[in-house]
């Protein structure tokens, strides 16, 4: 979006990225919309650091990552985003929301706070798994495609 080392914020993107170390980084990043395309064949797809604040994914694709996403920042929302391998949100994530889409692997830690999930789905292979040690974590109409059981809320 912006050259290295300057903030980046209010933007409309679409992107295609692919190859690299970190495919994205949010940093210093507010209320962008990344609406479509795909983050694949990276280390980390996306990562959002805690100076990150508001933004959203709309219907991205990740795929290929060795880590899809981790997510430190405030407040970040995926809508429709399909996950392929495995998202965290780690400590000072706070506030974030997904909606729709699906992912086969997510993890809570136990310094993420308020993470909403609703309407979308996990677990596509039967080796995925959530792992929760957040706090106050809600989950509505999340469901384990394998087994097609509904997740409940923890909290």
């Amino acid at each position: 979006m912006r050259n290295h080392a300057e903030e980046s914020s209010y933007n409309i993107v679409e992107l295609k990225i692919s190859g690299m170390d970190t495919g994205l980084i949010l940093n210093g990043a507010l209320g962008n919309n990344i609406r479509s395309g795909s983050i694949q064949n990276c280390g980390v797809g996306m990562n959002a650091t805690r100076m990150a604040w508001d933004n959203k994914l709309w219907g991205i694709d990740f795929e290929n990552n060795d880590l899809d996403f981790r997510d430190a920042s405030r407040r970040l929302c995926f809508y429709g985003c399909d996950i392929n391998t495995k998202g965290t949100f780690e400590n000072g994530s706070t506030g974030a929301r997904v909606f729709g889409g699906r992912i086969e692997n997510l993890t809570i830690s136990s310094g993420a706070a308020n993470v909403l999930f609703s309407g979308m789905g996990y677990n596509r292979t039967g080796n995925g798994k959530i792992v929760d040690v957040g706090t106050g974590t809600r989950y509505r109409d999340v469901l384990n495609i394998a087994e097609s059981k509904w997740y409940d809320s923890q909290s």
